[in-house]
């Protein structure tokens, strides 16, 4: 399987030079390539060498948060939640605990492996971290 490496961390600059891997299967190179689709011209994202950050979130962050507040979802943080809870279920085979899962008391070991690979993936480092996601082991 492919893996494709972000080297620019979305958070605090000390964590800039932080790599992070990402499995790379056909779901994703399906969204890498739409992004380099609609990638302007001269441009290496989504803005284009004539537009400001300011644009980008006038016309393009802020309708988009409008859409997810329509479907009672407070922001793009849920869709962090979204991907890590399908994420554990992909690798456990169990819902995440905060969906009624319970892979924690039948096998530590998976339930800890999934947490550390989720936190991995989302750029956290930190396993305690994921359980805001996911939930709690109970």
């Amino acid at each position: 399987m492919a893996r494709l490496i972000f080297r620019m961390a979305p958070k605090a600059a000390a964590l800039a030079s932080a790599p992070r891997w990402i499995a790379v299967n056909d779901h994703v190179r399906d969204a890498l390539g739409f992004a380099r689709q609609v990638s302007p011209t001269g441009s290496r994202n989504l803005i284009s060498p004539h537009e400001s950050y300011l644009n980008l979130l006038q016309q393009i962050i802020r309708p988009a948060r409008e859409i997810l507040h329509a479907h009672n979802l407070k922001g793009f943080h849920e869709l962090r939640a979204a991907y890590a809870c399908e994420r554990y279920e992909q690798i456990t085979q169990h819902r995440a605990p905060i969906n009624g899962g319970q892979c924690f008391q039948v096998d530590k070991n998976l339930d800890r492996d999934a947490r550390r690979q989720i936190s991995y993936e989302l750029g956290h480092g930190r396993i305690a971290v994921v359980a805001a996601y996911i939930g709690g082991r109970s």
